[in-house]
């Protein structure tokens, strides 16, 4: 009778186990390709100096920086993004690298899922070292693909 009642209850526990929520990367190669790529363009326009509607247009709020404040407007997250380009406009990028660096897979308030994959894009300078080590979250569900944090590291 013991021997019944163990497997049924580690036959319970693997079942359990088994459809828990699943801990491997949620995205597709083609949608981590993709993200990589939204997010080196996005942190390029900054640089080339792009018209802040190019940004916007792949960007949603709210907005996270460097998870210390939220923009909750598109006209502060439009304010934020001059003074980047203004910032920015006269440094010279020759390269700019991107790779995966976290994701994240969770459901907030109990009811929206939101699949969000970090990318480490790194800025180089006029052969010089690295200049800037950027985080850019890109929030990614089915075709849609938007920034939604930026963390300087």
């Amino acid at each position: 009778m013991k021997k019944l009642i163990l497997t049924f209850t580690f036959l319970c526990a693997l079942i359990l186990n088994v459809s828990a929520q699943n801990n491997s990367i949620p995205q597709t190669l083609e949608q981590q390709k993709i993200a990589k790529k939204v997010a080196t363009e996005w942190i390029s326009m900054f640089y080339q100096a792009k018209g802040i509607d190019s940004i916007m247009k792949i960007s949603k709020t709210p907005f996270a920086l460097d998870n210390k404040k939220i923009l909750n407007t598109n006209e502060e997250l439009k304010d934020f993004f001059t003074s980047i380009i203004e910032f920015k406009k006269n440094q010279k990028t020759l390269e700019i690298k991107s790779e995966i660096y976290d994701y994240k897979y969770e459901i907030i308030d109990e009811l929206i899922p939101i699949n969000v994959l970090h990318i480490m894009v790194d800025v180089t300078e006029d052969d010089k070292d690295i200049i800037d080590h950027i985080i850019v979250s890109v929030e990614i569900s089915g075709d849609y693909f938007k920034v939604i944090s930026l963390r300087v590291r």
